[in-house]
């Protein structure tokens, strides 16, 4: 049987850190860096002035140099040729703090950007800086200074946003005035979009919190002016509110291939840095690197999905995503990790001088030292290992270069990739041979932007920014590049190779261990589970049947609790009419209380199988209908979103009715008693669901009837808790309904 190899540049994710041999006093020892399935590659080392620089290149060749400062450069390590975006005049561009474009040129002149319009260029750097304004005023450059250049300013006359043109060196400035209104929007605040000669682009608001910096080939920079304003005062040493401190974001860069870097700062007393970058990858693998040299590496396998973050609830656990992750050192040359199975690795590089240091600390197992700090002998305690992993082999071959070994896991997790991803094709070879050639055309991916602290600000802005559609022709023709925006096509070739490395002897040997190493997990997972005691009832028996319990509890309990005071009554009748020695009376009757609740006790305790009798501490008052309802809508809602689907709706019907109720009558009331879309369930439809199955209603007729708004609702049952009138009562039905 061959077995499948591949290229070390072509797997799926390799992360390594390099020791330097020679270095700055002021740099790290050991750099980051990492490779991806998508040939891009990421290196993250010692920037100027104690901060973080993270440097990503992407196949098209642009390269992003990112600084925890808030400084963002952007340059090609090869030319392109594309007509929208003719970069061979530009060596690189710099994004500063307040959206401002820096664009140095090859032949040494350099040109600033701004985001009201103003602009300022230069020949060589020997020369001043010749400034144009909003306004058209010329300022700078010696007495040789051309005259201030003519603005034409035009108004449209359908949206009035306000277009100002300078013929000098072609920047356009369309704003538009507070109080314009659209088709999706009521009323719009000003907002404005600043197009540069060469093509970038500038969206802004009114008070200048947030800038949007475009131009296609280059990644796009959303700037949040404010927060890098704070950033660069607290980095002073000045003091700063409270209400501006915390951990927020400075700048998010995204790239065509969905890449997104956020560079994040942290004003708070107790933080142990201050800079914080963040990149997140389209599969869903996250790096973060910190200005003290630490850099988290989260794989995949702890993404959360395309989900974004929700608010953790009081009761619920703090999510850990620490384990599985790698942290790297760079400032110390180590790399730490634990493992799912709490297993816990650390390996010290160091600067290259020393010989490096590998420590495993198994878990469950209890090391020598542990046993000399507590003073206790040693104990032969076996390794914790639930589920096992196969080997992982890498051959490196000396020369730089280097050959996987990829394990069946590996091999099936690709095929299931491509299967997913339309994008990646198969190229057939003639003749069929044992290499598989894969095609990857990379294409624009998003991610769901409510994972970004700027997504609300982004997308106001690119909705009320629009261009007129009455503009001049000479502007229409700037604004609209000559080209059609799109993304550099760029196709990625893999090779799968199929080869025989062993002897025959060698493979049978690999063969026998591997036949082992699988006897080895079949006997763990019956060991592990062998005292477990399984109920063969489903969960939708086992939910009713606990229900029907403890209503039949509660009946006790309520008859006990009326035949004692009845006997109360009885006794104080008899103390009033009773004549003679009332006290011996009144013992001789507590005696016999006592008696009959010791026969009554034998009686409960026959019904309750379990170990300690809870009929006096149920969980909820099953004569209260709110409570009822309640229990059972929490204890259905096992996902704790607050809605119910289809299933979860039936089984807390089951609960709260205590009788059998069909699928088919639950689907067919959802309908009527929802409003959502996607017919969930919530806590008030399923009141007012309860009592429609408690009245008998045909849930045949109710299918039939028109939308829940124009529905005849049935009364909400009333809750003992203190709540505001719900404005659905407009459209209840019944004697309390309005009028």
């Amino acid at each position: 049987m061959p077995v499948l190899i591949k290229q070390v540049t072509s797997s799926r994710r390799v992360s390594v850190m390099a020791a330097k041999t020679s270095m700055p006093s002021t740099d790290f020892p050991a750099t980051f860096h990492a490779s991806f399935s998508d040939d891009t590659h990421l290196r993250i080392g010692r920037g100027q002035a104690k901060t973080i620089v993270l440097t990503y290149t992407v196949p098209s060749g642009l390269v992003l140099t990112v600084s925890s400062d808030g400084t963002i450069r952007q340059q090609y390590a090869n030319s392109t040729t594309h007509a929208a975006t003719p970069n061979e005049h530009e060596a690189y561009r710099v994004v500063l703090g307040k959206g401002t474009v820096v664009s140095t040129h090859k032949d040494g002149s350099q040109t600033i950007m701004y985001a009201s319009g103003k602009a300022a260029t230069r020949r060589c750097t020997s020369d001043r800086f010749v400034t144009v304004d909003e306004q058209g005023v010329v300022t700078g450059g010696g007495p040789s200074t051309v005259n201030n250049v003519r603005v034409h300013i035009d108004v449209d006359p359908e949206t009035r946003a306000v277009m100002a043109h300078r013929d000098h060196d072609g920047v356009i400035v369309v704003t538009h005035p507070n109080g314009y209104v659209g088709r999706l929007h009521e009323r719009w605040s000003l907002a404005y979009l600043t197009q540069h000669g060469d093509g970038t682009r500038m969206y802004g608001n009114a008070t200048n919190t947030h800038v949007v910096v475009q131009k296609e080939g280059y990644a796009e920079v959303s700037v949040d002016v404010e927060v890098n304003l704070t950033a660069q005062r607290h980095a002073l040493g000045i003091k700063v509110a409270v209400t501006k401190g915390g951990i927020r974001t400075r700048s998010v860069v995204r790239t065509d291939d969905g890449t997104v870097i956020e560079i994040d700062y942290d004003t708070r007393v107790i933080a142990s840095v201050n800079g914080i970058i963040r990149l997140r990858k389209p599969d869903g693998t996250v790096i973060v690197a910190s200005d003290n040299g630490v850099v988290e590496f989260r794989p995949q396998s702890l993404s959360l999905g395309d989900a974004p973050p929700t608010p953790r609830r009081e009761n619920e656990e703090e999510l850990d995503t620490s384990t599985g992750a790698y942290y790297f050192n760079c400032a110390t040359g180590s790399l730490h990790m634990n493992d799912p199975e709490h297993n816990a690795y650390h390996v010290v590089v160091g600067d290259g001088t020393v010989e490096p240091v590998v420590e495993v600390a198994l878990a469950g197992v209890v090391t020598t030292q542990d046993c000399a700090k507590y003073d206790v002998p040693p104990l032969p305690v076996q390794a914790v290992v639930n589920n096992p992993l196969e080997p992982f082999l890498l051959l490196l071959h000396g020369d730089g270069t280097a050959t996987e070994v990829l394990r069946p896991s590996d091999v099936a997790d690709y095929f299931r990739q491509v299967q997913r991803n339309t994008h990646v094709q198969r190229v057939p070879t003639v003749p069929p041979t044992g290499t598989h050639i894969y095609l990857h055309h990379l294409d624009r991916f998003e991610h769901n932007e409510r994972w970004f602290a700027d997504h609300h600000e982004r997308r106001q802005l690119f909705d009320q920014v629009t261009i007129p559609a009455r503009a001049s022709p000479t502007i229409l023709k700037r604004l609209h590049n000559t080209a059609p925006l799109q993304v550099p096509i760029v196709h990625i070739v893999r090779h799968i190779k199929e080869v025989t490395p062993f002897t025959p002897a060698q493979f049978a040997s690999m063969l026998h261990a591997l036949e082992a190493w699988h006897d080895w997990c079949a006997k763990r997972e019956i060991a592990q589970d062998q005292y477990a005691v399984l109920d063969p009832r489903d969960s939708e028996t086992m939910v009713a049947t606990m229900a029907v319990q403890k209503k039949i509890q509660a009946a006790y309990k309520a008859a006990r609790a009326k035949k004692k005071a009845e006997r109360q009554k009885s006794k104080e009748r008899d103390k009033h009419d009773a004549d003679g020695d009332t006290n011996m009376s009144t013992l001789q009757e507590v005696e016999n209380e006592e008696d009959e609740d010791d026969d009554e006790d034998e009686v409960y305790h026959a019904l309750d199988d379990s170990d300690n009798d809870s009929r006096d501490e149920l969980e909820f008052n099953v004569d209260d209908d709110y409570e009822l309802t309640l229990n059972a809508f929490g204890q259905a809602d096992t996902e704790n979103t607050g809605r119910l689907n289809a299933v979860q709706t039936r089984r807390a019907l089951v609960h709260a009715l205590g009788t059998g109720v069909t699928q088919a009558e639950v689907n067919a009331a959802i309908p009527v008693f929802t409003e959502c879309e996607d017919h969930r369930v919530t806590f008030e439809a399923f009141s007012r669901m309860l009592h429609a199955f408690r009245e008998d209603q045909d849930m045949a007729t109710l299918g039939d009837l028109p939308t829940p708004r124009g529905a005849l609702l049935p009364w909400k049952m009333k809750s003992p808790r203190s709540k505001m009138p719900s404005p659905r009562l407009k459209f209840g039905g019944g004697h309390l309904a309005a009028p």
